[in-house]
């Protein structure tokens, strides 16, 4: 077949499917789809390399925030023990402080202010109180020193608590001495010291109560801080303490990796 004849053919076939015009708009109709083809496979390909990229990256950070939670509890769990230790051996040091000065407190609990002065004129009283001095005193109050290298393992407000209660048990062991040594001494409870420490410890509904009693009050005292030093216990054994403090570790790791996951879709 020669030009002339295949010219001819095709003049023939664009007659039949309605001539040229309609060949050329197919041909670009096609060329077109081909090229659109091409630009949404690139981009699908651009798009599967992002997202493959960020399921990459939410990995890293789901097995970050494992690692993290998992170093976090066993941490946490030491340091349970550790609390546990220190709070058997903080309580210890209240029993052995109540047993020190359970002779003091007895007589403050029994005696009216007015009847203080009885602890020198009667013979009973004064052999019994005989061998709490000023040194004595000072003695029971500092052989708890070795409980400071626990306090990191304490919540701060028991151990504001034991320090108070402390305080206050030493504070009416002195006051003993003074009233032996010849001071008249009004109230306990208007000892300066004293009642600065009982209205750091009390709310105003207990404090009141303390002050008004006539008698028995410092048993009241003590049984009032003793049982807010057991709440803080309860709160550190139950664990309730621990696991706020991890709550507040794991929420602080999160917002990282969601602010590093943030960078990262804007990077991308």
């Amino acid at each position: 077949m020669d030009a002339k004849q295949l010219v001819s053919l095709i003049s023939q076939l664009a007659v039949i499917l309605g001539g040229w015009t309609v060949i050329i708009t197919g041909v670009a109709v096609y060329l077109s789809q081909l090229a659109t083809r091409r630009i949404f496979n690139e981009w699908d390909k651009k798009n599967q390399i992002e997202i493959e990229n960020l399921r990459h990256h939410q990995t890293e950070s789901q097995l970050l925030l494992k690692e993290l939670s998992a170093g976090l509890s066993s941490s946490q769990s030491q340091l349970q023990l550790r609390r546990i230790e220190a709070i058997d051996k903080l309580w210890s040091i209240v029993l052995e402080l109540r047993q020190n000065f359970s002779l003091v407190c007895f007589w403050f609990e029994i005696m009216y202010p007015s009847e203080y002065s009885l602890l020198r004129s009667d013979p009973k009283a004064s052999t019994d109180f005989q061998s709490i001095t000023y040194t004595q005193v000072i003695k029971w109050s500092t052989t708890t020193e070795d409980i400071q290298k626990y306090r990191p393992y304490l919540s701060e407000a028991l151990w504001q608590e034991f320090f108070l209660y402390r305080a206050i048990l030493g504070r009416l062991g002195m006051l003993i001495v003074r009233i032996k040594d010849g001071e008249n001494v009004e109230d306990w409870r208007e000892e300066k010291m004293i009642q600065t420490h009982i209205k750091a410890l009390l709310d105003r509904d207990e404090y009141e109560e303390v002050m008004n009693s006539k008698l028995g009050s410092v048993g009241m005292t003590l049984n009032l801080v003793e049982s807010k030093m057991l709440t803080q216990i309860g709160n550190i054994l139950s664990g309730r303490h621990t696991t706020m403090e991890n709550l507040k570790n794991s929420l602080e790791v999160q917002k990282l990796i969601a602010e590093s996951n943030g960078e990262l879709k804007r990077k991308y």
